[in-house]
């Protein structure tokens, strides 16, 4: 049977789980790694979008595993990017590894502070054109803007 496999790096969305929303409207963004650390992410419309592409022209992705990223965002900058959209000043804190005590969570991010993900995003886009590629300030504006804010702005 042919097949395609999509292989999404860490959901932007992944920043509002346990609290996260409400900790970040209060002006904290809470992540286990250093502030000048880019971390590949991907939107989750992107991936909806690679998927689609690869149901109507299955060809050229067929028996190959496609690593997914819309951008690769530090926590700095995902902080600048939410203080963009909040307005008002988001902070991010780097939290220890070893107070995350969920395991699956532990595991992640074991890995993310490691050789993390491996995406080659330019290439990726450069050959997917017709694929959406979302930047974080933009999910951010987009989950956190408020009303009346101008989404082409700035």
């Amino acid at each position: 049977m042919p097949y395609t496999i999509l292989g999404p790096t860490y959901f932007f969305d992944n920043a509002l789980g346990g609290g996260g929303a409400d900790q970040i409207r209060s002006g904290v963004l809470e992540l286990p790694l250093p502030g000048d650390r880019p971390l590949q992410q991907l939107a989750r419309p992107d991936l909806g979008a690679f998927a689609a592409q690869v149901l109507l022209q299955p060809g050229p992705c067929v028996g190959q595993r496609i690593e997914l990223a819309s951008a690769a965002t530090t926590p700095a900058q995902m902080a600048a990017a939410l203080s963009a959209a909040l307005g008002r000043q988001v902070r991010h804190e780097r939290v220890p590894l070893e107070t995350i005590s969920n395991p699956d969570m532990h595991a992640m991010w074991t890995s993310l502070k490691g050789p993390g993900y491996r995406v080659g995003i330019t290439a990726l886009h450069a050959a997917n054109p017709e694929v959406a590629r979302t930047r974080f300030a933009d999910w951010a504006r987009h989950t956190f803007g408020r009303p009346g804010d101008d989404p082409n702005g700035p």
